[in-house]
């Protein structure tokens, strides 16, 4: 999945590694879209994870990445992006979408100004 963010292209893995996410789902599942909103270490936790590249500086693999985006431009609307990914993959494999991740409201009213589905 590809998305722009305040004008920089976002894309996430096409397979989350077993190993390095194997509690995601289950943290996602248990605390739903509040598990990365509100708390940010999570959210970059999991962002490390499902990010394969990005325009913004730095490694999207590295935790202190995360820590200089935008309050506001940047980091929810990546949030965003990531509930909308893992609600696409949780439904591709069939199951439900999780508590807080809805598939069914566009990508733009998911995200904040700013950030386009492609």
């Amino acid at each position: 999945m590809e998305r722009t963010i305040n004008g920089k292209k976002v894309v996430f893995r096409e397979k989350l590694a077993a190993r390095g996410c194997w509690n995601l789902l289950e943290k996602i599942d248990h605390f739903g879209q509040e598990a990365v909103k509100g708390d940010f270490s999570n959210a970059a936790i999991i962002l490390t994870r499902a990010v394969e590249s990005w325009e913004f500086p730095g490694d999207p693999t590295d935790l202190a990445a995360y820590d200089a985006l935008d309050q506001i431009e940047e980091m929810p609307p990546l949030i965003g992006a990531l509930t909308e990914y893992i609600a696409l993959k949780t439904e591709r494999l069939g199951g439900k979408n999780l508590p807080g991740l809805s598939t069914s409201e566009s990508a733009s009213s998911n995200l904040s100004p700013g950030t386009t589905g492609e």
